[in-house]
């Protein structure tokens, strides 16, 4: 059988998600692995592709299985793909997808979202030579059969004169199935019985004084006089006038016949006569044609393993929904039917738990659990989970291997997969929790084996001898990680668990150590504290006048010296050498390590600053100043050299430290002297003066205070 769209709808998702993983696998992908949990995930597989441009890529695909995606399952499964890291996400929907669905993945997602809806699909199935399964095409032969008698149910009936309405028995089916699906959980229904019933109608061809018009008589209080006008039944008058007989389709029809076809002239001419307010004998009747006026249909129909009743009134549409819930005995014997075909064995403890729209079913066998559940109007099959315990998963396990220890087991929704250890090797061991069913997925080399491999590795290339193997274990049912351990220090080795090649390693040497080779670079060091950090070891020690830093790496490859300062008490001797240069009775007050050494001190006469060399002691950087009080000595014996002044007295000085200048009045004999001096050199930038009496000097003093204060 040729893959369709008809037949992608008949698979159920469980069976949809086992045809996708063997494509993905027929495309090459290296991994793929089915979630454990759909409603938690938003996903249903992780699909791992080795891409010769970019590397290894993650996909997730997700399967749409009520109707068409819609833009919000776009943005649903946009928003896993960003919580989970994915590459890209492929997004399949049998029923398609709606257009809004498409812009929004054209606008927003393209190139991360790809949709793959039923067309696409049965491509790919095609092109991978994926078969449709066995039990769909049966599945799909059966719907077939139950179609052909579903046609054979409705048949062929010719009237004797024209329906008023139309009536489309395939229409009707359409309209019922869409409003059961509303308010149960029913999709699909198939009808046993449909009777129609008619209702017998005349339309009257009549005249008076000129007046042409077409009536029409339904009941005796149904009649319409001028059909022309009446906006329901004009248009039916008018269509049914010209058609001959109708031909319907159903299984049974009732006649109803409210008055005959000469109680049909009588009223209309009396009801005639009274609208228009003229005589019967006015009114000339050119002739009357039989109709038939569809009023009702009542159908028996079947849902899947359920039967109900539906009647609907064919003038306003009403629908009356007649489907009891099957019993919830019918629905239990149902899932002990498939537990014990999953896994040949009977269900010993059941419990219900029902909800809207669906019936749990969950249970225990002798070893498995189940879980089934089915719809409560149809006995349709939503979901079926069963899993093996964990006792009856040990045992299988045991039984396989009764000389290995399981060393790990890890357990997803369908199946387990356990690391076993052996004498000589590890088994991987594939366990289908389904059904209890065990596959060998691989073999990897023993742990021994990869100690002998790390051990050398580790040796040969890092200063650590006499490994021991302290523990290991198995990563990823792929990779041996070993743990190796001495005195000097510790080693963790990842091996391929196939090939037995290295493929990671960390080494981690002790401070013990790291000392030792420290000091075969370092013979001079004494090593004062060791600091550990992340990776790696800071070794704080002495070498002659200087105080040292070296950096070790924890593999014990790396050995470099980061720092190295002088002593402080040799930085003072410097210091105070220099210092004493400029000012002989000058105090060193601080000394602080920043960049570089940073020293200030202070003098009779200067004041300051000296940087010198971390390492070396040279001088970088010099800020020497003039005390204040020096500043004042110095322009003090300026006035008296030039001037002769013997007795002097300051007025004011004020230091100005942003500018670095003192600007200062002093009172002479005879004259006040104003001046700005350069606290740095000791440099006189400007003077003035002015006389001390007079009213002339007043007002020049007055200018000088505002240049020099």
């Amino acid at each position: 059988m040729e893959w369709s769209s008809e037949v992608l709808t008949l698979l159920s998702p469980e069976l949809l998600i086992a045809e996708v993983k063997e494509l993905l696998r027929r495309m090459g992908f290296k991994e793929y692995e089915e979630v454990s949990n759909r409603k938690e995930w938003g996903v249903d597989i992780i699909a791992i592709r080795e891409d010769p441009l970019v590397g290894s890529e993650k996909i997730m695909l997700k399967i749409h299985d009520k109707g068409m995606a819609q833009a919000r399952d776009v943005n649903v499964f946009g928003e896993a793909l960003r919580e989970y890291k994915a590459d890209r996400g492929i997004l399949i929907s049998v029923r398609g997808f709606t257009k809004d669905a498409r812009l929004l993945v054209a606008r927003e997602y393209k190139g991360r979202i790809i949709l793959w809806d039923s067309g696409k699909l049965i491509s790919l199935f095609k092109n991978y030579g994926i078969e449709v399964p066995k039990d769909v095409e049966i599945k799909y032969e059966e719907m077939k059969k139950k179609r052909e008698e579903k046609k054979e149910i409705l048949k062929t009936v010719e009237l004797d004169a024209p329906l008023l309405l139309e009536f489309s028995p395939e229409k009707l089916i359409k309209d019922i199935t869409s409003h059961i699906s509303k308010k149960y959980p029913i999709e699909n229904i198939e009808v046993e019985h449909l009777a129609l019933k008619l209702r017998v109608g005349y339309i009257v061809f009549w005249s008076t004084n000129g007046t042409k018009d077409r009536g029409l008589v339904l009941s005796k209080e149904d009649i319409i006089v001028k059909g022309s006008e009446n906006e329901q039944w004009k248009t039916p008058i008018t269509r049914a006038a010209l058609d001959s007989k109708a031909v319907i389709r159903v299984t049974e029809k009732e006649i109803e016949v409210p008055v005959t076809s000469n109680e049909a002239i009588i009223l209309f001419k009396e009801k005639a006569s009274k609208e228009l307010g003229i005589f019967e004998n006015e009114i000339k009747i050119a002739d009357k044609k039989k109709v038939y006026l569809p009023v009702e249909a009542r159908l028996k129909i079947r849902t899947g393993e359920n039967s109900g009743e539906i009647q609907i009134n064919l003038l306003d549409g009403t629908i009356d929904v007649n489907i009891p819930p099957l019993p919830l005995d019918t629905l239990i014997e149902k899932a002990k039917k498939i537990v014990k075909e999953r896994t040949l064995e009977e269900a010993e403890e059941i419990s219900v738990k029902e909800r809207p729209g669906r019936v749990k079913i969950v249970g225990r066998t002798k070893r498995f659990t189940f879980e089934v559940t089915l719809n409560p109007y149809t006995g349709e099959i939503i979901s079926t989970e069963t899993s093996l315990t964990d006792d009856a998963l040990q045992e299988i396990l045991e039984t396989r291997y009764p000389t290995g220890e399981i060393f790990s087991i890890e357990r997803t929704n369908k199946k387990a997969i356990a690391d076993i250890l052996l004498d000589d090797k590890i088994v991987i061991a594939e366990v289908d929790l389904t059904n209890g069913q065990l596959e060998e997925k691989a073999t990897l080399i023993h742990p021994k084996k990869a100690y002998k491999v790390g051990k050398e590795v580790v040796e040969g290339n890092f200063p650590l001898s006499n490994l021991k193997m302290e523990s290991f274990s198995i990563l990823e049912h792929k990779y041996i990680e070993v743990v190796l351990k001495e005195g000097d220090g510790k080693a963790k080795v990842k091996v391929d668990g196939k090939s037995g090649d290295v493929l990671d390693f960390f080494i981690e040497i002790s401070k013990t150590k790291a000392e030792e080779i420290t000091k075969q670079k370092f013979p001079d060091l004494k090593v004062e504290s060791i600091e550990e950090r992340e990776s790696e070891y800071i070794i704080h020690g002495e070498i002659g006048n200087h105080k040292v830093k070296v950096k070790v790496s924890k593999d014990g490859k790396i050995i470099e010296e980061v720092d190295r300062v002088l002593k402080e008490e040799i930085i003072r001797e410097l210091a105070t050498k220099s210092i004493q240069e400029l000012d002989p009775e000058a105090k060193i007050k601080t000394v602080q390590l920043e960049d570089n050494w940073i020293v200030t001190f202070s003098g009779p006469s200067k004041v300051g600053r000296i940087v010198l060399h971390r390492s070396d002691g040279n001088i970088i950087e010099k800020e020497v100043r003039y005390t204040e009080i020096e500043i004042e000595k110095i322009y003090y014996d300026r006035l008296k050299n030039l001037y002769g002044e013997e007795e002097l007295k300051t007025e004011w000085l004020t230091h100005h430290k942003d500018k670095g200048i003192v600007t200062l009045k002093v009172l002479g004999k005879e004259k006040v002297y104003y001046a700005k001096i350069d606290v740095k050199t000791g440099k006189i930038i400007s003077e003035d003066t002015a006389p001390i009496k007079g009213f002339m000097a007043k007002i020049k003093q007055i200018q000088l205070e505002g240049k020099y204060k």
